[in-house]
């Protein structure tokens, strides 16, 4: 949620913290045939 939203709630808080923040990540494995054979989640992939 922070990824598209942008804005995080504290646990208990009631205001929410603005963060722009980016990922960096990487795999030797091929990600789009783990997501059409279903081990690996296709909103995560699209997101990363």
């Amino acid at each position: 949620r922070v990824l598209a939203d942008g804005e995080f709630y504290r646990v208990g808080g009631t205001t929410p913290i603005k963060v722009d923040v980016r990922i960096i990540a990487a795999t030797h494995q091929d990600l789009e045939k783990l997501v059409q054979a279903g081990n690996f989640r296709e909103d995560l992939f699209h997101r990363l």
